[in-house]
């Protein structure tokens, strides 16, 4: 019992599971599962030693069968034998732990908007299937997510929370899925604000499909207004806010941002565009892709505006660099190829 209290009663913070990865092996008839999960903390120091947690195994037609981990410390391992393939491995499912997570299931037989309460995170339910229901749950993580494997220059990610989705999306379902952030000073707000330091603009959305995985940007639409992204097609895996910090981006020979002196149109287009300055140009134009990859470069002398074509880019989001050759003075604009 010296474990449980000092993790749980001694301890102050939150400790925080979730499932890293699993493997499956065909048993002849069963199923060998083994799962690889991972404590992260929150407000707190020290990992919990002595975890039990409970692992939740998911059926194609929803059947489930809980199992209980135990393992100390940060990481844990432990092999199952389950009578059936799981489609999903889910962590605490049944809500046992009081740990820094918020999340709920649901099961989808209709269209319309389904607010997950406390999640910051509502689904907008496009089509559904039917003759059946479909598994969508989503899990508010109030610890950071993992960071990106390969960095990104000046695009730094959340280090407070994440989501994390989780479901059987097949046939003819499809939802919107709508990712909310809070940057009020005032009550029930305070969720963000310490870490949207620059514009809401700047802010994007991160996805992986698990932690396997790069961090992607995602391409949603970010509405300031009501302080929301905005996903078309909702996909299994985790979320995360990421901001553009244009300081650190900029950092080499102590460069200027300055948003307002350039205009990328139309936008989005097919990978045809123009750029417009707002006074003549001396430079170096970069396009950027979301992995930090430079594509296109090209030198410019007195312009004011240049016609550029990129028509076997993909579609995507895509950022274009204007780097001033006297003083360095430098300019970044977003913009999305959409054929």
């Amino acid at each position: 019992m010296t474990d449980f209290f000092d993790a749980w009663v001694f301890e102050p913070g939150f400790v925080h599971f979730s499932i890293d990865s699993t493997t499956i092996v065909d048993n002849g008839g069963s199923y060998d599962v083994t799962v690889y999960m991972q404590q992260k903390l929150r407000r707190r120091d020290t990992y919990a030693n002595s975890n039990r947690v409970e692992v939740t195994f998911m059926k194609s037609d929803y059947t489930t069968q809980t199992e209980l981990m135990e393992f100390d410390g940060q990481f844990g391992e432990q092999t199952f034998t389950i009578p059936f393939e799981p489609v999903l491995t889910m962590c605490d499912y049944n809500e046992v732990l009081s740990d820094a997570t918020i999340d709920q299931a649901r099961f989808i037989k209709s269209t319309g908007l389904n607010y997950y309460s406390y999640t910051y995170f509502a689904a907008d339910i496009q089509s559904v299937n039917e003759d059946d229901s479909t598994f969508l749950r989503v899990t508010h993580n109030w610890v950071a997510p993992d960071t990106f494997k390969t960095e990104i220059p000046g695009l730094i990610i959340a280090d407070h929370r994440y989501w994390t989705v989780e479901g059987l999306f097949e046939g003819d379902f499809k939802t919107k899925g709508r990712f909310t952030y809070n940057t009020n000073t005032g009550s029930g707000g305070h969720v963000d604000v310490d870490f949207v330091t620059n514009s809401k603009d700047s802010l994007v959305l991160l996805y992986r499909p698990n932690k396997a995985v790069e961090w992607q940007i995602e391409d949603a639409s970010n509405s300031t207004l009501v302080k929301r992204f905005t996903v078309d097609s909702l996909k299994t895996g985790e979320y995360s806010l990421a901001i553009w910090d244009w300081d650190r981006y900029m950092d080499i020979n102590n460069e200027k941002v300055i948003n307002s002196l350039a205009e990328v149109y139309p936008n989005p287009n097919n990978g045809d565009f123009n750029i417009k300055l707002n006074e003549q140009f001396n430079g170096t134009i970069q396009v950027v892709n979301s992995s930090g990859t430079t594509l296109f470069e090209k030198e410019i002398h007195k312009a004011s505006e240049e016609f550029v074509s990129l028509g076997n880019l993909p579609d995507g989001l895509y950022f274009i660099r204007f780097i001033e050759s006297k003083n360095r003075k430098s300019i970044i604009k977003k913009f999305i190829i959409q054929k």
